[in-house]
Parts: C-alpha cells; sequence; structure tokens
C-alpha cells in the first residue's frame, strides 16, 4: 500500500527517474513531470500529498509555479530543490506559501527525512480540516433540526405534512413540495397527502409502489436521487437536477417519499440542498408515527367498542377532511347515507334491550365488511354514514348492494 502521492517537478531526466526510484522504493507512489505547466496540469486530474519541485527550470520557474500551486490547491506541501546560489530564492519561496528546501547536491537519507516530515504536516492539516467540517456539520444539522422542531407541535396528520414540507422546502430552496405517505396497512403503498407551492398535481401519482417505482433501489437505500427526464434513464446526474425525490426511511422500511423541485432563483438542487434534507428524516418519521398512533388513540376513545362506529362529531371533522383533500388534490370519494327506517314499528314490538343488540349486531357487521380506511360514524340509533375514501360512484354502489 503506497504511503502517499509525490509529485516530482525538474526538468533534468536525471533527477526525474532519481525522484522516481528513490521515493519510489521508499514506498511512495510517484509522478514526474518536466516543468511547471505540466506539474498544473497533472494536479487537475491527480490528487497529490507533496510535490517536490525544483527552483531553477525553463520556462516558469519553480517560484512562480509555487505560487500558482498554493493559490489553487492552499493545503498542498511544497518541498523546493535548488543549489546553493540560489537559497535566497528559495527562502523567498517559503515565504510565499513553499514548506521546505533542499540544496543540491541531495543527500538522499535528509530527503527522505524532508519527505516523511512533510507527509506528517498532510496528514495533520486532513485531520484538521475533517474536524473542522465535523464540527461544522454538526452545528449546520444542530441548526436544521432546531428550525424543524415546529413539526413536533402538532398530532395533526394532514397538520405534520404540512409542516414537513413547509420546512424541506425553506432547507432547500425550492418552490415545489410533494409529499407521500405509507398507507398503515400496506407500507409499501404511498398515496398522496401534502402538496406545496408550485405543483400541478394532475401530472403527479396518486399513489406509488416503493419496491416496484423504477427509482426503487435508491428508495430503498434512502438515497435522494433526480426526476428522470422525458425518456431519460433512471438516477441519471445524480450531483444536481431539476427535480428531486428524497425518500425517508423508517428502519428498512418506507417512512415517506418527498418531491422537492424548481429552486428559487432557477438553479439547480446539490449536494448540500439534499444534505439538509435528509436531516429532517428521522424529525419527519418521528411526527407522522406520533400523529398516527395520536389519531389511532383518538379513535378508540370515541368509537362504539360493539359497534366499531365512530362518535358524529369526530365524523364530521374526518368528512370535512376529506373534502378539503379532494378540493386540493383532486381525490374521490363517496358517502353512504343508512337508516332503519322501521325503527318506530320495532320499538313497539321488540325488548330495547333486545333491539338494541340486534342493531349493534346489524352495524357491527356493516363495520368488518368495509376497508379499514372507511368510516363509519353514528348520528342515532336509526341513522348512519359511511365515508369512503379514493371510492368513485360505481364503487360506493358495489358497497351498497
Amino acid at each position: 500500500m503506497s504511503k502517499g502521492r509525490i509529485l516530482a517537478v525538474d526538468d533534468e531526466h536525471f533527477f526525474r527517474v532519481l525522484y522516481e526510484d528513490l521515493l519510489g522504493e521508499a514506498g511512495y507512489t510517484v509522478r514526474a513531470v518536466e516543468d511547471g505547466r505540466a506539474a498544473l496540469a497533472l494536479l487537475e486530474r491527480e490528487p497529490f500529498d507533496v510535490v517536490v519541485m525544483d527552483v531553477i527550470m525553463p520556462g516558469e520557474d519553480g517560484v512562480r509555479t509555487a505560487e500558482r500551486i498554493k493559490d489553487r490547491w492552499p493545503d498542498l506541501e511544497i518541498l523546493l530543490v535548488t543549489s546553493l546560489r540560489d537559497v535566497k530564492v528559495a527562502v523567498s519561496a517559503m515565504q510565499r506559501g513553499a514548506s521546505d528546501f533542499l540544496t543540491k547536491p541531495l543527500n538522499p537519507d535528509e530527503l527522505l527525512a524532508v519527505v516523511a516530515r512533510l507527509f506528517e504536516r498532510s496528514a495533520a492539516a486532513r485531520e484538521h480540516h475533517r474536524l473542522l467540517d465535523e464540527n461544522i456539520f454538526y452545528l449546520e444539522s444542530l441548526g436544521v433540526v432546531h428550525r424543524a422542531l415546529c413539526i413536533l407541535e402538532t398530532l395533526d396528520l394532514d397538520e405534520v405534512g404540512e409542516a414537513i414540507l413547509e420546512r424541506v422546502l425553506a432547507e432547500t430552496s425550492a418552490q415545489g413540495g410533494i409529499l407521500w405517505l405509507p398507507t398503515e396497512d400496506n407500507p409499501d403503498r404511498l398515496v398522496l397527502h401534502t402538496v406545496r407551492g408550485l405543483v400541478s398535481t394532475e401530472r403527479e401519482p396518486r399513489e406509488i409502489s416503493w419496491s416496484t417505482h423504477a427509482l426503487a433501489p435508491w428508495f430503498e437505500r434512502g438515497e435522494s436521487v433526480p426526476e428522470p427526464p422525458p425518456g431519460g434513464e433512471a438516477g441519471e446526474d445524480l450531483a444536481q437536477g431539476n427535480a428531486f425525490y428524497i425518500p425517508f426511511l423508517e428502519g428498512r422500511s418506507p417512512g415517506m417519499l418527498i418531491k422537492i423541485s424548481d429552486k428559487v432563483a432557477g438553479n439547480q438542487f446539490g449536494a448540500e440542498d439534499l444534505r439538509k434534507a435528509t436531516i429532517l428524516g428521522p424529525l419527519a418519521v418521528t411526527a407522522v408515527r406520533n400523529a398516527r398512533r395520536h389519531r389511532r388513540l383518538a379513535r378508540r376513545s370515541i368509537r362504539d367498542p360493539r359497534t366499531q362506529a365512530y362518535d358524529i362529531e369526530f365524523f364530521k371533522n374526518y368528512l370535512q377532511a376529506e373534502i378539503h383533500k379532494s378540493a386540493r388534490f383532486r381525490r374521490t370519494f363517496s358517502l353512504l347515507a343508512l337508516r332503519i327506517t322501521n325503527i318506530a314499528d320495532l320499538r313497539k314490538t321488540h325488548d330495547p334491550a333486545l333491539l338494541r343488540n340486534r342493531v349493534e349486531d346489524l352495524v357491527g357487521g356493516i363495520a368488518r365488511a368495509i376497508r379499514e380506511i372507511d368510516v363509519l360514524g353514528r348520528h342515532h340509533d336509526d341513522e348512519f354514514f359511511i365515508l369512503l375514501p379514493e371510492t368513485d360512484y360505481l364503487g360506493s354502489l358495489v358497497l351498497k348492494r
């Protein structure tokens, strides 16, 4: 395994071979070029840890080349090699950013010792930058989370969805956002839940299958991926794009899927935008889980244990939310009204307790026959309503029959 990469720059073939042999035998990977122009061109294409460079060369000398290298790669260590009469030039170059210098004729042991010392400095600088980047990342992440705590302030699922999209759009400077949530009975099936900003819902799918979607490999890894252009391949141009899907996982299961689009000022989304959005993932998934748990608890508290019918006030609130979704997202729903039209006659001929039991058995049977997402509400002893989300008129007729 190589100790590191060294770029040797000298116009004399003898010294280029010397560097390659001596430093190569010491375990370094060495590339050698003949002048400053070739050195700058190679640095643009390949990474190096240390540059060993002659001071006096035809064309652009080592001092000027060192200045240009430091301007472009300020952390790169530069060792200048010069003759005794050019020591002042080398010292001047060190004042402008070069790391050290040696004089010709070279002492092999001294060269290896100086190069090793420069590699230690380079490693220490990289570690310093890594720790600095980690601290900056931590502080930025803390800021994103702090700004997103409002997501946890409500237990209403619709408000949670709005808060999540609002925060994601703010962090990424996106002008449009869409949120799909997995259904509770089938996490692989995600349904459109919230839309915000410049989005045409007619162009977006109401349902997405997590495992069979064209971008499923990215979803399952929890990786952001650009929306493929018309006729383009999935996953093209991963660095940036005008619209991105951002999947959030709950463990290994689908947590939610967000699509952002149209970055402000016509720019493209970059890695920093996606990183900020991803930071919100655990908080957003927790907020949705809490809201759903609260809704289940609320339903139990206002649900008749025998008939499974909801209190009419809860039913009205649920119906109002469904009407809002239908108007905003062009969803369909149906409403069935059930009335026991001969209840007055039955009360005259039946024992009250027996009649109540028979009505409860009837309504309980209906509750067991409808889907989990359907909502059964009880108005009076003889009047009930069934809300059927995502159901058209024909579907309601089938259930009615």
